[in-house]
């Protein structure tokens, strides 16, 4: 069975995520991968998913932590307490929001670590996903950057 191209995604973004660049990025590329159904207007991004969406979600996070989080030494840990929750049932959910609300808080409790989260944002998506031209992505990067305190002024 082929992999869900909205998994090869999540993949990706918890990838940068776990590198600590542009976690902002893959918290959108994250919730946003996994609620796009087929060629959905990015805009109309559904806020329900599948409760076996909702868990490749998790699984996906769990698999990207256990083999690239930055702490090697925190690994096996922070993947024990999402597991635990997964098998407790805390993301068997259909709700985007309800999941965000449940999986962010708890990967940054796992890892102790702020800069381990996840965001719902069809709108950044879509940004995001906008003219892949250098100058135009540096500029919204810079400006991004500059509104999330990034920046230096």
């Amino acid at each position: 069975m082929p992999v869900p191209r909205r998994l090869i995604w999540l993949a990706a973004a918890l990838l940068v995520a776990i590198n600590r660049r542009f976690v902002w990025l893959a918290a959108v590329l994250l919730i946003a991968a996994a609620t796009s159904h087929a060629e959905a207007p990015a805009m109309s991004m559904p806020m329900f998913m599948s409760i076996t969406e909702a868990r490749g979600v998790v699984d996906q996070a769990v698999d990207l932590i256990g083999k690239h989080y930055v702490f090697p030494e925190a690994r096996a840990s922070i993947v024990a307490k999402l597991k635990a929750n997964e098998a407790a049932g805390r993301y068997d959910t259909t709700s985007v929001a309800e999941l965000v609300e449940r999986l962010s808080p708890d990967l940054t409790a796992a890892g102790d670590d702020r800069h381990l989260w996840i965001k719902y944002d069809p709108a950044q998506h879509v940004a995001l996903g906008q003219g892949h031209d250098s100058r135009g992505a540096r500029n919204f990067n810079a400006k991004l950057g500059k509104t999330r305190n990034q920046g230096y002024e």
